[in-house]
């Protein structure tokens, strides 16, 4: 049987190693996450550039980390065949960059949505329960009553009705949320779709915001999606409304954001995701009491490469017997 050589671009713990490589007899599987990172822009350790160089040139199936990657990188692979992305957003200049190579491109899609789901969740009770004041007052050790509200009975609308939408949706069930929702493929307004109480097509994005007290950004950031969230759609919501994006930062006009919380109308956001990252210091969005921020980790936890070498070793399993791979990316859509 001819060897299936398989290059690990993205580091992984040895024993996901050891289930990547028993999974057929075939698989030849080498670590390169070290050699991979030696040979980034700016790395100065050339000498390991030549090993790096003999595995990629035999190279048939490859694991690659996030973006930035070493230059002229697939002009050095040319047995290579199918890459296995482990981020599930395509939208970046590098990754994008993929879909123009001629080979198979799958992504990490479903591995995140657990940490992602708990993120949205963690972002609406600290907006209920108030913890941005309650740390206020403790920072300045004052004492004083707070009004807390419930998520019960609350709407919650999700823009991008995908998988990490469906997790969304489970665990705001269990707090007694009415949850309406986009949908890409949906051509009219449905009912009891997906658990969800509405589904709106994509042109109704308007009349959905109006009913919403939480709106979560789960879409892919296409050209038709970029700054879908803009003036017209933030003046669509209520003042009391909380928008919340786990997204791209481009989906969102951060210009007209930042207008909408300084001038009421919506009464706060929760962002892990910026139109530029990091979010430079003299970004208006620091100072906004009413805007909780964290640096693009929504999707991490602990069990992140134990879920992605799930999915990668089911991936491994049928290519060997010749059958479709999970998450293939279309190249037209961009996802």
């Amino acid at each position: 049987m001819a060897a299936i050589n398989v290059v690990l671009a993205s580091r992984l713990e040895p024993e996901l190693q050891r289930q990547v490589a028993a999974v057929d007899k075939r698989y030849k599987v080498r670590d390169a996450a070290d050699l991979f990172e030696a040979a980034l822009p700016g790395a100065s350790q050339s000498s390991q550039h030549t090993e790096l160089d003999g595995l990629l040139k035999e190279a048939e199936v490859l694991l690659m980390p996030r973006a930035p990657w070493p230059a002229n990188l697939f002009s050095q692979t040319p047995k290579l065949k199918w890459v296995q992305y482990i981020g599930a957003g395509v939208d970046s200049a590098a990754v994008k960059g993929l879909l123009k190579e001629n080979f198979i491109t799958t992504n990490g899609r479903g591995t995140q949505n657990i940490p992602m789901s708990e993120y949205v969740i963690s972002v609406m009770l600290m907006f209920v329960k108030m913890a941005p004041q309650c740390f206020a007052q403790k920072q300045a050790k004052l004492w004083q009553k707070i009004d807390f509200q419930e998520l019960r009975g609350k709407t919650l609308g999700i823009v991008g009705l995908g998988s990490i939408g469906e997790e969304v949706v489970r665990l705001a069930r269990a707090f007694g949320m009415r949850i309406v929702a986009t949908r890409r493929s949906v051509t009219k307004k449905e009912l009891s779709v997906m658990g969800v109480d509405a589904v709106y097509p994509r042109r109704d994005l308007l009349e959905m915001l109006g009913e919403c007290d939480f709106v979560v950004m789960t879409v892919a950031l296409t050209d038709e999606t970029t700054k879908m969230i803009g003036e017209r759609e933030l003046k669509a919501m209520k003042p009391t409304a909380v928008l919340i994006n786990v997204s791209r930062g481009g989906v969102i006009d951060e210009a007209a954001l930042i207008r909408a919380l300084k001038e009421g109308w919506i009464a706060g956001a929760g962002l892990d995701v910026f139109q530029k990252e990091p979010l430079p210091p003299e970004s208006e969005l620091w100072a906004l009491s009413n805007v909780t921020i964290s640096p693009h980790v929504a999707a991490r936890s602990e069990m992140r490469n134990v879920r992605l070498n799930t999915l990668f070793c089911e991936n491994l399993k049928r290519y060997a017997s010749g059958q479709p791979l999970i998450n293939v990316i279309d190249k037209v859509r961009g996802y």
